[in-house]
């Protein structure tokens, strides 16, 4: 009986969470975050690989993982994102576990993409708030992961780089 209990606790934490996160984005004044990824992509060296947005006490932030392929680094920048304020930026060496980031990164760049111009692809028939999203590959196929947030929930799918297409079996809510 407890860990039923504990585990509706669970759930239902989850839900008030994406409820808070929707009525933030949805009531209070943000960069939106397409717009602070364009901006990244003109001032930094390298390809965004990864995208999230975090609630913390009330305050909205957008967290965003540029990967230079030239010479093998990842920058971390955190954001604010009432007014796109840089908040913290740290700069690092790739490691093995980036490697699936990186090969993704590659292709973004050989088809003369930017990891913005790939969402907007994504979301075309999707009417909703990027929550998270991250370059991955896997199979052999370079992919951009997204979830997205509307008033229905959280909704998770996938774009395929090479083919410029959803990917069907990696959509799911």
């Amino acid at each position: 009986m407890s860990r039923l209990l504990l585990g509706l606790m669970l759930i239902s934490g989850v839900a008030f969470a994406e409820s808070d996160l929707w009525q933030h984005l949805s009531q209070v004044q943000h960069v939106a975050p397409i717009k602070l990824m364009q901006d990244v992509e003109r001032q930094f060296p390298g390809v965004i690989a990864e995208f999230s947005t975090e609630l913390d006490d009330g305050v909205l932030t957008y967290e965003i993982d540029v990967i230079n392929p030239k010479d093998k680094s990842m920058t971390e920048l955190v954001y604010r994102a009432r007014d796109g304020q840089l908040l913290r930026r740290q700069t690092g060496n790739l490691t093995s576990e980036d490697k699936n980031e990186l090969q993704a990164a590659a292709k973004i760049l050989e088809h003369n993409q930017t990891f913005s111009q790939l969402i907007n692809q994504a979301m075309q028939t999707h009417q909703a708030f990027v929550v998270e999203a991250q370059l991955d590959r896997d199979l052999g196929i370079n992919y951009l992961e997204l979830e997205l947030l509307n008033a229905d929930g959280k909704v998770k799918l996938a774009f395929d780089i090479d083919q410029q297409k959803p990917l069907p079996l990696l959509t799911w809510s």
